[in-house]
């Protein structure tokens, strides 16, 4: 079974052990891009947007 409960600081949590899902999850690898490149490909563009994903959960 991969969840089970455990006790912490005197309190139950639930916890999910996931590796037999990721054993048999493909892997998905791929390069980032260079700075350059991004540059040069909006280097003509006249909207630019700006996400700030710094305090977000799921990175």
């Amino acid at each position: 079974d991969p969840k089970t409960g455990i006790i912490t600081k005197g309190k139950e949590r639930m916890v999910f052990n996931y590796k037999r899902l990721n054993d048999n999850t493909e892997k998905d690898q791929y390069s980032l891009p260079r700075i350059n490149s991004i540059i040069k490909k909006v280097s003509g563009s006249r909207i630019y947007s700006k996400f700030d994903l710094k305090s977000g959960f799921h990175q």
